[in-house]
């Protein structure tokens, strides 16, 4: 797992669950997971506003259909239509589409375009789980960014499995069906972190293990196999995270025979593929995905590490930086990329500057982690590459202080990920011996 598993977890907030794989055939007779889209409603007399609201709609559509079809269900545009022009109230239009859930919108308008607050409600309990808003620009008419859309949508995805496991709660795994056995691991494994982590993946694991055991091809089990294995949190807890790796490769390779085009998958294998690194094959799978995906952020950053590899970060610069002015308070994994990319690039100023904001915004954790935390280290490098001796010390003082035992330019060789853009730079080590760090 790489920097890359950590920008796409904050992007869509730890598993992705994508769409090109078909469903496992189960019954659907109790309608786990299905999701119907109201129309979206508009401000009053804005005919603009009526086009947005009705493309915005289309788009969330679009997404539950494909980028989300792993997880969830969803109905048609005309079957909601004809429901509404005899049902009102959530609970009688959800008992009459034979949906769990339904998604809502308002359109409302903004100093430079509109806002769309999109939710998700139980339709039984009519209780709203969870809420999205989402920056319409100017005269256009949905989010500028459809990974915007899918990060949205996803969360109320996730809102929604989080209600069906609660549903099954009091029943043991052996009266759990395959995809109930996927949703408990998922659910299970997102709502355990920090120091309880090992045991949210162990849970998952088992719970993922049984439901391969029922159904070995299952896409669900075996793509969140792949996810929780790949995840570069395992290396907080795991003391041999080699042995997740190859869990999880082996699943990533089963799915990828099922669904070859998949982009998280692929951005998984092309993370792997730079841990040996083999940057030129990551940069043919980055070119790939973005050539179906061009604003997806994993596919961005791994194209950035694999070029800053390759001696072309200058490539990456411009990508790296339209990228980080997209999420400029938010996802700082992808802020601290382009400080490292345009260190390898010679830009010591842009660099610094990148680095300083993307470790203010860190978690200690992330600080620690050997994925994430050079960021400090690519602070101390550029300051003493700029002549700012006391900054450059100071940056070293403090990944000292979070990563102790990693005090020389060995140590940090053996401690970075091969995934960082500057893990094999010598201008990147040279500047650490500048900012005082002995080899």
């Amino acid at each position: 797992a790489t920097l890359v598993t950590a920008i796409a977890i904050a992007a869509v907030v730890a598993a992705r669950i994508t769409h090109h794989a078909r469903p496992a055939p189960y019954s659907l007779e109790d309608r786990r997971m299905t999701f119907a889209v109201l129309p979206f409603q508009a401000p009053a007399g804005d005919a603009h506003g009526e086009r947005v609201a009705q493309a915005s709609t289309d788009a969330v559509v679009a997404d539950l259909e494909t980028e989300q079809r792993l997880m969830a269900q969803s109905i048609t545009g005309a079957q909601v239509h004809a429901v509404l022009r005899r049902s009102t109230g959530p609970r009688d239009i959800a008992r009459a589409l034979n949906v769990h859930f339904l998604v809502q919108g308002i359109v409302a308008r903004a100093s430079n375009g509109y806002t769309l607050s999109v939710s998700v409600l139980d339709g039984e309990t009519e209780r709203t789980l969870a809420s999205e808003s989402l920056p319409i620009e100017g005269d256009a008419l949905t989010p500028r960014w459809a990974e915007d859309v899918d990060v949205a949508v996803f969360h109320l995805v996730m809102a929604g499995m989080h209600v069906e496991v609660q549903r099954a709660a009091d029943r043991p795994p052996a009266e759990l069906d395959v995809r109930d056995l996927s949703f408990r691991a998922l659910d299970y494994w997102r709502a355990h972190r920090g120091k309880q982590a090992k045991d949210g993946y162990v849970s998952a694991s088992d719970l993922l293990a049984e439901a391969l055991k029922r159904a070995p091809d299952d896409a669900l089990a075996t793509y969140l196999t792949a996810e929780i294995n790949l995840c570069d949190c395992v290396m907080a807890w795991s003391t041999n995270p080699e042995e997740q790796r190859r869990i999880g490769v082996a699943a990533m390779d089963r799915y990828l025979r099922v669904d070859p085009t998949d982009p998280e998958m692929l951005s998984d294998k092309a993370s792997l593929l730079q841990l040996r690194g083999r940057y030129e094959e990551a940069l043919d799978i980055a070119n790939a995905i973005l050539q179906r995906r061009p604003d997806l952020a994993a596919g961005v950053a791994i194209a950035a590490i694999s070029l800053s590899h390759l001696g072309r970060a200058s490539e990456a610069v411009g990508p790296v930086d339209a990228l980080a002015r997209r999420y400029p308070d938010k996802w700082e994994e992808i802020t601290a990329l382009a400080a490292d990319v345009h260190y390898a690039a010679g830009d010591y100023a842009a660099a610094a500057q990148l680095a300083r904001n993307a470790a203010a915004r860190m978690s200690e954790i992330a600080l620690r982690s050997p994925v994430t935390g050079p960021v400090r280290l690519t602070l101390a490098a550029a300051e003493a590459r700029l002549g700012h001796a006391e900054r450059a010390r100071q940056a070293l003082e403090d990944f000292a202080a979070a990563v102790p035992g990693v005090g020389s330019i060995g140590a940090v060789r053996h401690w970075i990920m091969a995934t960082s853009p500057l893990s094999d730079s010598e201008p990147f080590y040279a500047g650490l011996r500048l900012a005082g760090l002995h080899d």
